[in-house]
């Protein structure tokens, strides 16, 4: 049984916001991470969930505890799940992210979380809606991308959207915080997930250090979203994990699998219209060979 203290202290230490191009999942501080930058699959255009790679979802369970605790000690996983947003502050206060405090806009320009509840996450940690089937639901809207004080341009870097995510190495503060997970020492090559339903503009993400600032995602390389993710269980091996795709080929940093921070479930924002999204993950699993 883990004690509710660590449940505090990993749930206030990761559930913050992020984004930008200084995103702070790369060098493994206090945010849960996210990735801000020009979302190339912001313009309405998503995954629609008809194609995609679908694997057996065999692997090592990374099983969620009431709080969202997870510990799975054949593959070295300590951490919990987090929600994380451009109106998310680092404490993981809502209202008081990098869309407000940065870029100087009021919450309706900003993105929302519905769910889970942020009010309660720094103190309960971030819950399974359904314990029995061990799922992790967000709702809620990733805002419309708009010029801000901080951006005359389309401000990517300040309203990047929201999600939630897993961080793998991660016991607390006061245990030091987010650290790096060497999947590379534990034989991980991928990992499975089951969703439900599938937002526009969505990405499986995977923060790592370095990053060459914007996490890299699954199919990133050459397309805006992960548009291979469909409905059911789905298969992501590393060596398909890439981009993103609007950074310039020549300026990317490959993915390094030995310092991997989290898993992200991201729906990125555009300049075309709001995004609304309510889905789940469950049984997250990592894929060793």
């Amino acid at each position: 049984m883990v004690p509710l203290a660590f449940a505090l202290l990993s749930s206030a230490a990761i559930a913050a916001g992020c984004g930008g191009s200084d995103s702070p999942s790369s060098t493994g501080g206090k945010s849960g991470g996210g990735t801000g930058g020009a979302s190339a699959g912001g313009t309405g255009g998503s995954s629609n969930g008809t194609g995609g790679s679908s694997g057996s979802g065999t692997g090592n369970a990374l099983v969620p505890t009431a709080t969202g605790y997870v510990e799975n000690a054949d593959v070295g996983v300590v951490g919990a799940w987090y929600a994380y947003g451009d109106n998310v502050g680092d404490d993981g206060s809502p209202g008081t992210g990098k869309c407000q405090k940065t870029a100087m806009l009021p919450d309706a320009s900003c993105s929302m979380i519905t769910a889970p509840d942020l009010t309660k996450t720094a103190t309960d940690g971030f819950p399974p809606s359904d314990l029995a089937t061990a799922k992790m639901c967000t709702s809620g809207t990733a805002a419309k991308v708009i010029p801000s004080s901080a951006n005359t341009g389309p401000d990517y870097s300040n309203i990047f959207g929201t999600g939630i995510g897993f961080d793998f190495n991660n016991a607390g503060t006061a245990m030091g915080g987010k650290k790096p997970y060497d999947a590379k020492a534990h034989n991980v090559v991928g990992v499975s997930f089951d969703i439900d339903t599938i937002p526009d503009g969505f990405r499986v993400e995977f923060a790592t250090v370095p990053n060459g600032g914007d996490n890299p995602y699954w199919g990133g390389a050459s397309s805006g979203t992960s548009k291979d993710v469909k409905v059911g269980t789905n298969t992501v091996m590393f060596t398909d994990v890439g981009g993103p795709m609007y950074i310039a080929a020549a300026k990317r940093v490959e993915p390094d699998w030995s310092q991997l921070l989290s898993i992200q479930f991201h729906v990125s924002t555009g300049t075309a219209k709001a995004i609304p999204f309510s889905y789940c993950i469950s049984n997250l699993k990592l894929i060793t060979q």
